[in-house]
């Protein structure tokens, strides 16, 4: 169903942008060149059927595809209730782990991996948006000191940056990991209920 409503609501939000497009500039040109009949009409409304095609281009290749994985976090989260959200990628995961905090109140974990980071760095809005996510982060687990001094640049403070460095033995032995230098995260992450 999330796809078929997904979809749905796309052609609904472009169709009718394409159409106030398309008779705003119709009547725009009608009123500033006063031809509102006959054959003419027709090469008036040239400028705003072409505009409406540059505006069905830019949201069919724009639209956010992150949308199907909202409804499916949002369904996950009705469903199994859990106390945070871990993501994996800023952009575009960070979307929905923001959005979900916006509707939920539910807090969200930001793990990165060095590249994720980096390439938001390329365009300015991703910027903006990733230090946005990163920012609002309960907190943010970097994979290296490297990654974690990047994250930093995003304004986020070092206080809440975790490095944990990949492995499969997070949670095998919480007494002895929580001995070391990890032993804050995973105790804040112990008996929690995740996604």
């Amino acid at each position: 169903w999330f796809a078929f409503f997904e979809q749905l609501s796309k052609f609904i939000v472009v169709g009718f942008l394409n159409t106030a497009i398309d008779f705003g500039m119709l009547n725009l040109l009608s009123a500033t060149t006063g031809i509102t009949s006959g054959i003419v009409l027709g090469g008036v409304n040239v400028p705003g059927f072409s505009v409406a095609i540059a505006n069905s281009f830019f949201w069919n290749k724009f639209w956010p595809h992150w949308l199907r994985g909202f409804f499916t976090a949002w369904q996950t989260i009705k469903k199994h209730k859990p106390n945070m959200i871990w993501i994996s990628h800023v952009l575009p995961m960070g979307y929905i782990a923001l959005l979900m905090r916006v509707f939920t109140r539910m807090p969200y974990v930001v793990f990165t991996h060095g590249m994720d980071v980096s390439i938001s760095q390329e365009l300015r809005w991703k910027h903006w948006w990733a230090g946005y996510i990163l920012r609002q982060a309960t907190f943010v687990v970097a994979n290296s000191q490297f990654t974690s001094q990047i994250v930093q640049t995003y304004g986020v403070l070092a206080d809440k940056i975790y490095v944990l460095y990949p492995s499969g033995q997070l949670f095998k032995d919480v007494d002895k990991v929580s001995k070391s230098s990890n032993g804050a995260l995973i105790k804040k992450l112990q008996d929690k209920k995740i996604i």
